[in-house]
């Protein structure tokens, strides 16, 4: 069903679907009540007193479909009416009564339906959210030490099943039709009982959007499970995009073609720009006064031959039967979920044709621009190249680009080319147009696609087809799946591409086969219509930084990323840009903080060289063909200056300059953080606060009242706070500027009094710096939320908050350093017991050697324990160089953390981070 269309339908029956972007206005029957929570908080609830909620049993792989029709059975064997019903399988039915007869209601449809129904009960909500909660009979009771479920089984109370991992805690159940808010107030007032309330259920969604398309599966580029030979999540991250916006009709995206489009496509036509200010009824009148009549739809510059070409030439004739590539082109941009074929990057966005004959003149070529310009046009896609000498192009780019948006600028993206070469050294004069976002290709296997064009005028990589130009391998295995010509003629011949690699499907409307950076480039102008679609205040250098600074820095170890400013930076000319497209981060960046976005001001510190501030995978992921892991205790926002101290660096390039050295024992040493901002709104009141701990291969737990008085300081045996330093205002130091003169990254001083080395001591020399930073507009997540035992460890924080980092360092004592060493591992949890193993990077000759734990061995830790581990390390010759890792691995419920030390050494030295 329409997305929209569906929403409407919830609002017309008065009630809050699960995931509706809509809020109920209906008036219903409700009765106040409330719970006390495991505070003692009293928490207020309405009870609806004119429905009752079902969670159907559906299939794993069901559509849905099944599900409704569950619904539909209970719906008549109770002759209750059936009001609303989402994309989860909780159904809300309409009926009438005392709250005792739905809560009897509830009870018979439980015990009657068993085969179809999971769940039901009456509907809760509160003051927090309009989602619906479910209420059963189930309570959650914890009791006090000693005690347990015999305690309420004279009250009937019957035991569902233990907390494995919360003492003394049980799900319990009282009677069909007992109200569990009531049965909660009265287990209160138990002997033994610490606090009980209602087992709320509510439906979960994943925040991602998965359209129900039929060639949605083989659309990789917007969702790569790995499969056929390619690495899961090498995609451009758009279902977490559309979790935000779908993009909308009034951002429409002009594709600039050398031939014509087939406008009347079945996965085309419900998304065919309108010209609103074209009067259908008054042709012959330009009636929107852009320089052409009646384009209704887009314009056809193909008429505009011979000399000279008359004002306004061409038509509205938009499909020439020369289709194929602008087809397939429209499709990969803005393809709409309507139940047929694919889906393009903007899903809601309209596309604007607009195309010409190869060969035209540049005053022809440059009519399509100024056409944008007039028309007021947010984004032109050019999936198409050249060169030669076109200065009236080139000026018309550079004035849509200026002026175009009411001067917000029109964004130009273009295709870089099919071929390995640079087309930035050669001056292309559309690629290398720096009003220009260019763009080159990536592979299902997040490798850049070595058949594509590279540069240093090249911005971003996006995913397409591998090339059969790639040497000395195919980086690669897959094409793209978008719109084809309908029927016979187009790509689809059914004989398959890539030699017969890729089979393409029976339907020749669509094809498997498309590619080349003329796919990747619509794929980053959809990107960009869903940003413009949540905020079109942007100009265009504020959008192309966006773009660019929450790019993904996929293959570093061909890319190269420069530590300093996040390009790519390979010995020569750049390969990969600022990385492979994330439109997730892109779209979540812009968006305002009431629509579920950062509101355009993201501040963060970095973890290791390759994190710019994505949260959209940890920052110690690291993104090769085969997904590996980079520390992120290895933050280069944090420097160490020992006495006699230098010039402390105030600015990003006075602190780029400085040489980081190790803390000496005794001292006051000087710490300089540097903090970013990669939105485009300056953040206000910036905070940083730094700590200190001894460290190891795990850190010790944060203490319990961290986040509830941050920025406070809390008394801690194992965390030593340093202070609070105030920024002010931070402005926009993303990746696109920095390391120039327009990066205004700030740097703040801490002192450090760096304690004695103790060689008694099981770890005399290790230390970790751990630094949180704070604005007005973008706090830490457990500023914004209730905290979760993951907030508690740094290990686990630091990689998916990028408002905190930490560097683990080697305090010197005497200057030297042997090649046998002492750390501890750590259990980072102060109340659960869990299980450890150690691990260890060890390059090829080197030997590495742990005691007690050995290396691979799961130990078990008490909660707070830690174990010292003697390390000892054999370097192949005297002058080997290497990077050590020696990790921890801990499992926290479900949730992986690793923490670690890094030996590094060099041939003269030997460090710790």
């Amino acid at each position: 069903m329409d997305i929209l269309k569906h929403a409407a339908a919830v609002v017309a029956a008065g009630f809050l679907m699960v995931g509706a972007p809509v809020v109920a206005q209906a008036q219903s029957r409700t009765q106040l009540d409330s719970f006390i929570d495991s505070k003692g908080k009293v928490v207020g609830v309405r009870v609806h007193l004119d429905r009752v909620g079902a969670v159907i049993r559906s299939g794993e792989k069901d559509s849905g479909e099944s599900t409704s029709r569950a619904a539909d059975a209970v719906a008549a064997r109770y002759s209750l009416l059936k009001t609303a019903e989402g994309d989860t399988p909780l159904f809300v039915f309409a009926t009438q009564g005392e709250r005792s007869a739905l809560l009897g209601l509830a009870g018979r449809i439980r015990e009657e339906q068993r085969a179809t129904v999971e769940q039901a009960g009456l509907l809760v909500t509160n003051g927090r959210t309009s989602v619906p909660n479910l209420m059963t009979n189930e309570v959650i009771v914890q009791f006090a030490k000693g005690y347990g479920p015999a305690t309420l089984a004279p009250l009937g109370i019957q035991t569902i099943t233990a907390n494995s991992f919360i003492a003394d805690q049980y799900l319990m159940k009282g009677g069909a039709a007992d109200d569990a808010l009531a049965l909660s107030r009265k287990l209160r007032s138990v002997t033994g009982v610490r606090w009980a309330y209602p087992n709320f259920i509510s439906v979960d969604h994943p925040y991602e959007t998965v359209p129900a398309e039929p060639f949605f599966g083989s659309q990789w580029h917007l969702k790569n499970t790995g499969a056929s030979g390619g690495t899961a999540t090498a995609d451009a991250r758009n279902t977490f995009a559309w979790d935000i916006t779908l993009g909308a009709a009034g951002i429409p995206i002009q594709i600039y073609e050398l031939g014509g489009f087939e406008v009347t496509h079945e996965d085309l036509a419900p998304n065919l720009w309108q010209n609103a200010l074209e009067v259908a009824g008054a042709a012959g009148v330009d009636d929107d006064g852009n320089g052409v009549i009646d384009d209704f739809n887009g314009w056809n510059f193909t008429p505009c031959v011979g000399g000279p070409p008359p004002a306004g030439c061409g038509n509205n004739v938009l499909d020439d039967g020369f289709n194929d590539h602008a087809t397939s082109v429209s499709g990969i941009a803005a393809s709409p979920i309507n139940g047929i074929g694919g889906v393009g990057s903007c899903p809601q966005c309209t596309f604007a044709p607009t195309f010409r004959t190869p060969a035209q003149g540049d005053f022809i070529k440059a009519l399509p621009f100024s056409y944008a310009e007039a028309t007021n046009m947010p984004i032109v896609n050019n999936s198409w190249g050249g060169g030669g000498l076109v200065p009236n192009t080139v000026a018309a780019i550079t004035s849509a680009a200026t002026n175009g948006r009411g001067g917000l600028g029109t964004l130009i993206f273009f295709a870089a080319g099919n071929n390995p070469v640079d087309p930035c050294a050669a001056a292309n004069p559309y690629v290398s147009h720096p009003n220009v976002i260019s763009i080159s290709g990536s592979s299902n296997t997040d490798r850049k696609v070595n058949g594509y064009a590279f540069g240093n005028c090249i911005g971003l990589l996006a995913p397409t087809s591998f090339s059969p130009n790639d040497l000395p391998t195919p980086t690669g295995t897959l094409a793209t799946t978008t719109a084809d010509r309908m029927g016979v003629g187009g790509y689809n011949s059914t004989t398959g591409c890539f030699d017969g690699g890729i089979v393409e499907p029976a339907n020749l409307n669509y094809t498997n086969c498309f590619g080349g950076t003329s796919s990747a480039t619509p794929l980053v102008s959809g990107v960009a219509g869903l940003m413009l679609t949540m905020n079109n205040t942007m100009n265009v250098t504020q959008m192309k930084n966006a773009l660019q600074d929450t790019a993904d820095k996929i293959e570093d170890s061909v890319g190269a990323y420069s530590t300093a400013s996040g390009f790519s930076t390979p010995g020569g000319a750049a390969t990969h840009g600022f990385g492979r497209v994330n439109s997730r981060e892109a779209v979540r960046l812009v968006t305002p903080v009431v629509s579920g976005g950062l509101g355009s001001t993201d501040i963060f510190i970095r973890d290791n060289r390759l994190d710019w501030g994505n949260t959209d995978q940890p920052s110690n992921t690291l993104y090769e063909p085969v997904r590996g892991f980079i520390p992120h205790w290895q933050s280069v926002d944090i420097k160490v200056d020992a006495p006699p101290h230098g010039v402390a660096p105030t600015t990003n390039a006075t602190f780029e300059a400085f040489v980081d050295e190790q803390a000496q024992e005794g001292v006051i040493n000087k710490i300089y953080v540097r903090v970013r901002n990669r939105g485009p709104v300056t953040a206000t009141n910036t905070i940083v606060k730094l700590h200190w701990a001894y460290a190891g291969a795990g850190l010790p737990a944060l203490p319990g009242a961290f986040w509830t008085n941050y920025p406070l300081d809390t008394p801690s045996p194992a965390w030593n706070s340093l202070g609070v330093q105030n920024v002010g205002n931070l402005a926009y130091s993303g990746a696109s500027v920095a390391n120039t003169g327009g990066d205004a990254a700030a740097v703040v001083t801490f002192d450090f009094l760096a304690p004695l080395v103790d060689l008694t001591d099981p770890q005399p020399h290790h230390y970790c710096l751990f630094a949180v930073i704070d604005s007005t507009e973008n706090r830490p997540g457990p500023k914004t939320r209730p905290t979760v035992p993951a907030d508690f460890i740094p290990d686990a924080i630091t990689p998916t908050d990028n408002n905190v980092t930490h560097r683990n360092i080697y305090l010197a004592g005497d200057g030297v350093m042997d090649l046998s060493d002492s750390i501890y591992v750590w259990n980072p949890s102060l109340r659960d017991e869990l299980v450890a193993v150690l691990n260890a990077d060890i390059p090829r000759g080197w030997l590495v050697e742990t005691y007690p734990i050995k290396l691979g061995e799961r130990v078990t830790l008490k909660p707070g324990q830690g174990i010292q581990v003697k390390v000892r390390v054999v370097k192949p010759s005297s002058v080997a160089t290497a990077d050590i890792v020696i990790s921890q691995e801990t499992y926290v419920g479900k949730e992986r953390v690793v923490g670690g030390m890094t030996y590094r050494f060099s041939k003269r030295t030997e460090t710790k981070q």
